[in-house]
């Protein structure tokens, strides 16, 4: 795509198109999911979007196709949402989108585009905690197997067409992504990946927003009543639960993490968004 459109015009152009381009897919979703009364989805997203560092996105092709990626799976998610539900075809998205993922993205920062899909589906189509568990990890599953097949079957089909020891060179790779930074798996390791995937939001901005998502929440409680949502508190569980997948993300993949955390770090856009989907889920069961 790039070659012939620099043919006609220069990078700096084709990043302005590309920023435009991005802002209308954000439009798109933020209207998609008003348009099916589901406003707390979209401030969720919304909110979310200055932790995945929405505004540079555009200047870089790599750090760009997880995002189209992202942003075309929730305007399908948001368009065809009850036929998939229906006929039960969301382990099909499910594992579609990690094969998209997965043949497209260099590494950068993935876990978005199961996360997010996932967050919505339970906040539409939530049921018990047990049973929303349940969704979690099977669809967290099929995506698994969409992502890793994907890369899985490149390297069996290296070995078979070329005669080369691609799945050897491959296992000793994920070895090493897999390390922490100082050797090994050690703790130390990890706490050092936390500390340079937090780092770029140890600023006044990204405090300010926290501070205010912090009010926002505790207004919304007391006007909903406190006892009534220490009681329905439970239901926030799932989404507390993919909250914490970025760190299980850094746990698995520290080398990794620590190396290209202008990448990883915004996975922590994730925690944002299905904190406040918990939120909105606790209040909404307590009105109930």
């Amino acid at each position: 795509v790039l070659k012939p459109v620099l043919l006609l015009t220069s990078f700096n152009t084709f990043r302005l198109l590309n920023s435009a381009l991005q802002l209308f897919g954000v439009g798109c979703i933020i209207m998609g999911l008003t348009r099916k009364k589901e406003e707390p989805l979209a401030k969720a997203f919304l909110i979310s979007l200055p932790f995945m560092f929405f505004i540079s996105t555009f200047s870089s092709l790599s750090l760009s196709i997880c995002f189209y990626i992202l942003i075309f799976a929730l305007l399908a998610q948001i368009k065809w949402d009850q036929k998939l539900y229906d006929k039960k075809l969301y382990y099909i998205y499910f594992l579609s989108v990690g094969i998209t993922t997965s043949y497209f993205d260099f590494l950068t920062y993935p876990l978005v585009t199961l996360a997010f899909p996932l967050g919505i589906y339970l906040y539409t189509h939530g049921q018990t905690v047990k049973k929303d568990f349940r969704t979690i990890f099977c669809f967290s599953l099929e995506w698994g197997i969409g992502y890793v097949g994907m890369w899985a079957s490149k390297w069996i089909l290296s070995d078979l067409l070329t005669d080369s020891s691609t799945i050897k060179d491959a296992l000793a790779t994920i070895g090493t992504r897999t390390q922490s930074a100082t050797g090994g798996y050690g703790i130390n390791g990890y706490f050092d990946v936390l500390k340079q995937n937090t780092s770029p939001f140890m600023n006044w901005c990204y405090l300010f927003i926290v501070i205010c998502i912090l009010i926002g929440a505790v207004i919304f409680i007391i006007k909903n009543g406190i006892l009534r949502s220490l009681k329905n508190m439970h239901y926030a569980l799932p989404y507390v639960f993919i909250a914490t997948l970025p760190f299980l993300w850094y746990l698995a993949t520290q080398n990794h993490s620590i190396q290209h955390w202008q990448y990883t770090c915004r996975i922590l856009s994730i925690t944002v968004f299905a904190l406040i989907l918990g939120i909105q889920r606790i209040t909404t069961c307590s009105k109930k």
